[in-house]
């Protein structure tokens, strides 16, 4: 699943509270499987230029 950010409360991508599926994703982003941004340094090599 690929999720991005929420501009504004008519343009969302993820599910913001009072939604009806705000509970799962909060389960989804919990779930050590899952990677954001948070979670993820340095995955790319220093180019020697």
């Amino acid at each position: 699943m690929l999720t991005w950010r929420n501009r504004d409360s008519t343009q969302y991508w993820v599910p913001v509270k009072g939604q009806v599926n705000y509970e799962d994703f909060i389960e989804f982003y919990k779930d050590p499987f899952t990677l954001f941004l948070s979670d993820i340094r340095n995955i790319y090599p220093k180019a020697d230029y």
